[in-house]
C-alpha cells in the first residue's frame, strides 16, 4: 500500500501553504467516509482546555473549481445524513402512496 492511499473512513491533511486570511483553514486534505469522497479542512484553535482542531467536510461533487475553494461554489445543498436516512426509510415502505 502506498503512503498516500486513501482507505475508507479515513482522511489525510497537509499544511495549507495558500492561507492568506485568518479565516482560511490551517490544513487541507481529503477524506473518504462510507465510500464517499470529501474535501477536508482543519483549523487550529485555542480553547479553555487548550489547543484543539476544528474540521469541515464538503462532498466532492457538483461543479467545483479548485482555485475557488473557500468561496461560493455550486455544490448541491447539504442535508443532514439523519434526514436523508429517515427520508429513505420512508421511501422503502410500500404504503400505496405514490411519491
Amino acid at each position: 500500500m502506498s503512503e498516500l492511499e486513501q482507505r475508507d473512513n479515513s482522511g489525510i491533511l497537509f499544511k495549507n501553504d495558500r492561507k492568506e486570511k485568518e479565516s482560511h483553514s490551517d490544513y487541507r486534505g481529503n477524506a473518504t467516509i462510507n465510500g464517499i469522497e470529501y474535501f477536508m479542512d482543519a483549523w487550529l484553535k485555542q480553547g479553555q482546555k487548550g489547543k484543539f482542531m476544528s474540521f469541515s467536510f464538503k462532498k466532492k461533487s457538483g461543479k467545483f473549481n479548485q482555485e475557488s475553494r473557500g468561496e461560493e461554489t455550486s455544490f448541491p445543498r447539504r442535508e443532514s445524513p439523519r434526514l436523508e436516512q429517515r427520508t429513505n426509510s420512508y421511501r422503502d415502505k410500500d404504503d400505496g402512496i405514490p411519491l
